[in-house]
């Protein structure tokens, strides 16, 4: 009896033990935290693999309870379903091309206008003052979206021609282009041109079928990442937007659900990406046109200065009419004015 006993008490111990222990497994399970990721960029890109680095990043971090899954391509939304998927928690994040998100959030066009900044750095100034919180806001309130980083991937200085070198404002007269912002497409309408809005994800077919005659305008760090200079041969220099671009995007409702270790991680690691890119951007897009160069089946153009100066000073007039459209007066005068002084002096 007393040996029957043991046993019944010994298998009792088991069953709790086990129980224990299935129970804590549980636990852990409840705490991780999963993530869907929405990326157009393609996975074969080199900016992707930095974004691969941000999800190790915060998945090491946080000793793997949050675990990010990256859908590269377009493959669950495209750059222009971006503005859809994020707010509505169709997706958890995204990276996001800030250009076609002017419908939900008007006030990001004064980022994706031509002729307002002068290079790359004044843009960053601009980002990291007054008018970055502003535009951070704003986002989280129209956009129901928390920046976790803003991107520069390379300022779109590349107009791409399928077929014939683009040399001067004349050339781009009755041509059908990609462009990848309201923004641009006003720019392209200004010198001759004719808009076509589209996803980076649909470039290259796009190109090599004749559907456009080519891309105005893009990073060279973009383009050559969608293998574009095997469908066109044409390709000319000249910077039309220096500066931020895209951003990583997260839902609001689901930032807000996240515990305040695990949004310090985010944004500490959305922070080291953004600034890789600022101070590494540069000499990624010199190495890219270098090797364009190279290229027998390309033929690449570079805009005298004086000359992309005259293009800027067709573009912009219509660009400030297009702000002051899309927003009340006195927001635009402010914006225009934050942006000036971040000049230097």
């Amino acid at each position: 009896m007393n040996k029957a006993l043991s046993v019944i008490t010994g298998l009792a111990a088991v069953c709790i033990l086990t129980l224990s222990f299935g129970l804590s497994d549980v636990a852990a399970a409840e705490k991780k935290i999963k993530l869907r990721m929405a990326v157009s960029w393609q996975d074969k890109d080199d900016r992707v693999d930095l974004i691969r680095d941000f999800i190790k990043t915060v998945n090491s971090r946080t000793n793997g309870n949050v675990d990010i899954t990256m859908f590269a391509g377009g493959a669950i939304a495209s750059d222009k379903d971006m503005k859809s998927a994020i707010p509505k928690g169709m997706v958890d994040l995204g990276q996001c091309n800030l250009g076609m998100w002017l419908s939900i959030v008007p006030e990001i066009s004064i980022l994706t206008s031509l002729g307002f900044f002068d290079d790359p750095d004044h843009c960053w100034r601009v980002i990291d003052g007054e008018l970055g919180r502003i535009l951070e806001k704003t986002l989280e309130e129209k956009g129901n979206s928390k920046v976790i980083a803003w991107l520069d991937s390379g300022a779109p200085d590349a107009v791409v021609g399928r077929k014939g070198l683009i040399q001067s404002v004349d050339d781009l007269k009755g041509l059908k282009m990609r462009v990848p912002s309201r923004q641009f497409g006003i720019a392209l309408e200004t010198l001759g041109g004719s808009p076509v809005l589209m996803s980076s994800s649909e470039l290259y077919l796009s190109t090599q079928k004749g559907v456009i005659d080519g891309i105005f305008s893009t990073s060279v760090n973009a383009a050559t990442g969608l293998k574009l200079q095997e469908v066109a041969e044409c390709w000319t220099r000249i910077m039309l937007l220096p500066g931020v671009n895209f951003g990583i995007l997260m839902n609001l409702d689901k930032w807000n659900k996240m515990p305040a270790d695990v949004q310090t991680v985010l944004l500490d690691a959305g922070k080291e990406m953004e600034n890789w890119m600022r101070q590494n951007i540069t000499q990624k897009t010199e190495n890219a046109w270098a090797q364009l160069a190279k290229r027998t089946e390309n033929k690449v153009y570079i805009v005298p200065k004086e000359d992309a100066l005259k293009w800027n000073e067709k573009i912009f007039p219509d660009q400030l009419a297009e702000l002051k459209k899309l927003l009340p007066a006195d927001q635009a005068d402010h914006m225009v004015d934050l942006v000036q002084q971040a000049r230097p002096h």
